[in-house]
């Protein structure tokens, strides 16, 4: 019993202690053993590196142009109008082609909602036109005059682009600046009388180019593209002894669509 009694004195005295005292901490004294923190003591930071935003951006594009006009001139004269060569104007096929293009974004934070940088582009298009006139000569017969004109285009577009995220998928851009290309055209006439003429011809032309585009951004590095461009570049002359061609891409332009890739 008295053990007992001592026992239990004991352990209520050890339990009053321990509840006055509070939980044993590490002081500077160094008595007890601590497993928190001290307060002095600085926190461990983590540095979490931010992957920069992409600068470089190429794409591939389809286009086609509309738009381009010719005027033909032909040396065959018509009994209506015995003095005064033939005049027609036709426009060229609906021209199928693609281009591959750079763009460098120059803003001092690529992750802005307005972007600015530089564009270029290079691309190849194929410019057909095919016409037929009917009609009598001076002499009072019958002829007919086929015209067959075909050329390769390929054009390099270099200009200041500005872009404008909508959402964080969707964005708009527009782009303006010069044009240098390189024509490479054949120009085929045939008399119903059975002879015929054939001219080839190449030259170099500058102009000038405006555009604007939609995007939705797939993925963090593709999006889809879409727009259309306003396409102007001097005129080019052929002429193959029977008919002359003036082609003018005062009215043309360019509807196109493709991919793009941040890198």
């Amino acid at each position: 019993m008295t053990c007992r009694a001592f026992f239990l004195g004991a352990s209520l005295s050890l339990a009053i202690h321990c509840a006055v005292a509070g939980p044993t901490s590490v002081g500077k004294s160094g008595h007890g053993k601590s497993y928190g923190k001290d307060e002095d003591e600085p926190a461990i930071e983590i540095h979490v590196e931010i992957p920069e935003v992409s600068r470089n951006r190429v794409g591939v594009l389809a286009n086609g142009g509309l738009g381009i006009s010719a005027e033909i001139l032909s040396n065959a004269f018509t009994k209506k109008s015995p003095t005064t060569p033939i005049t027609q104007s036709e426009d060229a096929d609906f021209a199928l082609g693609g281009e591959i293009f750079y763009e460098r974004i120059l803003s001092a934070d690529p992750s802005a909602q307005d972007l600015w940088g530089i564009r270029v582009g290079v691309g190849y298009s194929q410019v057909e036109m095919e016409d037929r006139h009917s009609g009598f000569d001076e002499f009072g017969q019958f002829f007919t005059l086929e015209h067959d004109f075909d050329a390769d285009l390929i054009h390099a577009n270099v200009g200041p682009c500005f872009e404008r995220r909508f959402t964080d998928r969707f964005y708009g851009q527009a782009s303006v600046g010069l044009t240098a290309a390189y024509i490479d055209a054949d120009l085929e006439t045939t008399h119903s009388a059975g002879f015929s003429a054939y001219e080839g011809d190449d030259e170099f032309l500058f102009g000038a180019y405006a555009q604007v585009a939609l995007g939705y951004q797939v993925s963090s590095n593709w999006s889809l593209m879409a727009g259309i461009r306003y396409q102007y570049l001097d005129t080019f002359e052929i002429d193959n002894g029977i008919s002359e061609v003036d082609l003018d891409f005062d009215s043309s332009y360019v509807v196109f669509a493709g991919v793009r890739w941040n890198f």
